[in-house]
C-alpha cells in the first residue's frame, strides 16, 4: 500500500479511512502535526532514516551554516529558520543570500513572486541584469525532498519556466536552481536544451533525489553556488572585485 503523501504534509483529511498508508512509528500511529516530547522523537527518527538513504549526517537542518561561507547578514537568516521548517521559512534567507551573490550596485535585481500559470506552486525567485533574466531559483521545504511525486513536479516546473524565459528574453543561456531547504539543484538552458536531462534510470523517479548534492551552507556547497554566480557575471561583462 502506498504511503498517503497528504499525510505527510499534515494534511490529510480521511484519517483512519485514508485508503493509503500512515506510518507508523516506534510510539504507535499519530498525527503528523501533533506536538509534544515522543511526537518529535518520532519526526525526528524518521527524517533521519531518510537522510541515511543518500547518505546525509543526521540533525543536518537544526545545524547552524559553516561560519564565514557567507556574509553575516546571510548566515544569520539562515540560523533563524525554525525546526521543521516550510517553505516560507526560506524566503527571507534566500533573498539575502542572492543579494549577497548579485549586489545591486553591480546592476542586479532580483524579484520574487509566484507565478500566475496554470499548476504553478512553487515561490520563485528570479534575478535580472538590464531587464534580462539570468538566474531563476524555485523554493521548498526540506521535507518535501522525500516525495517524489514533488521533486518531478518541481523539476518540471523549473524546466518550464526556464524555456518561458528563454523563449522572452534574449539571453542565449539560462541558469537555474530548484532548492529544498538549503539544499540545491542545478540547471543550465540554452533555447534547445535544458541541463541536466530528465531522468530516465526509473521512469517512476525522473528527478532522483541525489540530484540535490549542494548543501549551501557548507564551505564546498557554497563554493559550488559562488563558482556558479563567477561564471554568470563572466558571461555578462560583470567586473569581479
Amino acid at each position: 500500500m502506498a504511503i498517503c503523501q497528504f499525510f505527510l504534509k499534515g494534511a490529510c483529511k480521511f484519517s483512519n479511512n485514508c485508503r493509503n498508508a500512515h506510518p507508523e512509528g516506534p510510539f504507535g500511529k499519530y498525527t503528523p502535526y501533533q506536538t509534544g516530547r515522543h511526537r518529535k522523537q518520532e519526526n525526528d527518527l524518521l527524517v533521519n532514516r531518510k537522510r541515511a538513504l543518500v547518505g546525509w549526517p543526521e540533525g543536518e537542518t537544526s545545524d547552524l551554516p559553516s561560519p564565514g561561507v557567507w556574509p553575516a547578514s546571510v548566515l544569520k537568516e539562515f540560523s533563524n529558520i525554525p525546526p521543521h521548517a516550510q517553505e516560507t521559512d526560506f524566503y527571507a534567507p534566500y533573498r539575502e543570500l542572492l543579494s549577497a551573490v548579485f549586489p545591486a550596485t553591480s546592476g542586479f535585481s532580483i524579484v520574487g513572486h509566484r507565478p500566475l500559470i496554470l499548476n504553478f506552486y512553487v515561490y520563485v525567485y528570479e534575478v535580472y541584469l538590464a531587464n534580462q533574466p539570468i538566474f531563476i531559483l524555485l523554493l521548498n521545504a526540506e521535507t518535501m525532498l522525500f516525495s517524489t511525486s514533488t521533486r518531478e513536479g518541481v523539476d518540471c516546473q523549473l524546466r518550464r519556466h526556464m524555456r518561458m524565459s528563454l523563449a522572452k528574453s534574449s539571453v542565449s543561456v539560462l541558469q537555474g536552481a530548484c532548492a529544498f531547504g538549503r539544499r540545491l539543484a542545478f540547471y543550465c538552458g540554452d533555447k534547445s536544451a535544458i541541463t541536466p536531462p530528465v531522468g530516465t534510470d526509473d521512469p517512476l523517479d525522473t528527478a532522483p533525489v541525489d540530484r540535490w548534492d549542494c548543501d549551501v551552507l557548507v564551505p564546498d556547497g557554497a563554493e559550488r553556488l559562488k563558482a556558479l554566480t563567477t561564471e554568470i557575471k563572466m558571461r555578462h561583462g560583470i567586473a569581479l572585485f
